[in-house]
């Protein structure tokens, strides 16, 4: 009973994909409720930057800050590990990373 209730914890038919701009998404494999939590972290904070700076957010400008979340929360982290990908917004150059669950990145030219 346990291990089918720690399983669907982890693997559920949720939604492991949220846009978070235009041409910005992230991908964030991992716990159910960490999943949810830290996508409406990455959400609100997201807004938050395209309504003070009054531009779009870089996918490198939100791996920074994805990075950043993760760090400050390393001794109690959130168990996700995101794959960001998108398009620069001026230049339209695509770009994918990743990081591990305590914010560490990885930016790859082809893949992750």
């Amino acid at each position: 009973w346990y291990q089918r209730r720690v399983r669907e914890a982890v693997v559920s038919t949720q939604s492991t994909g949220f846009p978070m701009g235009k041409k910005l998404f992230i991908g964030l494999p991992g716990l159910a409720t960490d999943v949810m939590t830290f996508a409406n972290e990455l959400k609100f904070h997201t807004n938050l930057y395209n309504l003070s700076e009054n531009r779009e957010l870089s996918p490198k400008t939100f791996l920074s800050m994805v990075s950043n979340f993760l760090y400050q929360r390393r001794f109690g982290p959130y168990f996700v590990e995101p794959v960001i990908a998108g398009l620069d917004p001026k230049t339209d150059e695509p770009f994918i990373a990743s990081t591990d669950l305590i914010g560490c990145p990885m930016v790859t030219n082809d893949f992750v």
